[in-house]
C-alpha cells in the first residue's frame, strides 16, 4: 500500500468515525393508558442541538394519539393531532434541558404503544463534544490509525 493511498484510507476513516459520533440515534418504546392516559419520553438536550424522528402508533382499535413537545420551562414547542404510523416531528433545542415527549390517548379505553425513533443531531459545543464517550472512542481509533501509517511509511524508508 503506497503512502497515498494510506492518507486516503486515514481521511475516510476520520470522516466515517465524526459523522458516527455526531447523531446519536434511538428508538425508544412507551405505552399510553386508556382514557386521557399520558406516556412520555424524556429527552435531555444542549442549546442548538436538534432531534429529528418518527414514531408509529399500535393499537388494537384506532391508532391515533395526540402528541406535543415541551421545552425544560414545561412550554409547547411542537403540538400535532391526532398522530399516526409514520407520523414525524422535528425539535429545535433553544435551551439546555429536560425537553419532554407526550403521547395522549384522548378518550380510547384500550391502551396504546407508541415507538419513537429519532437522531439527535448535536450542537457541536466542545464541552458537549468530549463528554461523549463515542468521541473518546474515536480519538482511539484515529491515534492508533495514525500510528499504523506512520510506521509503514517508516517501514518504506
Amino acid at each position: 500500500m503506497n503512502r497515498s493511498n494510506l492518507f486516503a484510507l486515514f481521511f475516510c476513516t476520520v470522516f466515517v468515525v465524526l459523522i458516527v459520533v455526531s447523531v446519536n440515534a434511538e428508538t425508544r418504546i412507551v405505552s399510553v393508558p386508556p382514557e386521557r392516559g399520558v406516556g412520555v419520553i424524556v429527552i435531555n438536550l444542549n442549546q442548538g442541538d436538534r432531534v429529528t424522528g418518527e414514531f408509529s402508533v399500535y393499537a388494537e382499535f384506532d391508532a391515533i394519539v395526540q402528541f406535543w413537545v415541551e421545552d425544560p420551562d414545561s412550554n409547547v414547542v411542537v403540538e400535532a393531532r391526532d398522530v399516526t404510523e409514520g407520523s414525524t416531528f422535528e425539535v429545535n433545542a433553544d435551551k439546555t434541558g429536560d425537553y419532554t415527549l407526550v403521547f395522549e390517548n384522548w378518550n380510547d379505553n384500550w391502551e396504546k404503544v407508541v415507538t419513537v425513533s429519532y437522531d439527535i443531531n448535536a450542537s457541536g459545543n466542545a464541552s458537549d463534544l468530549f463528554s461523549n464517550p463515542l468521541v473518546w472512542v474515536a480519538l482511539v481509533i484515529i491515534i492508533i490509525l495514525l500510528a499504523v501509517i506512520a510506521a509503514l511509511v517508516m517501514r518504506a524508508h
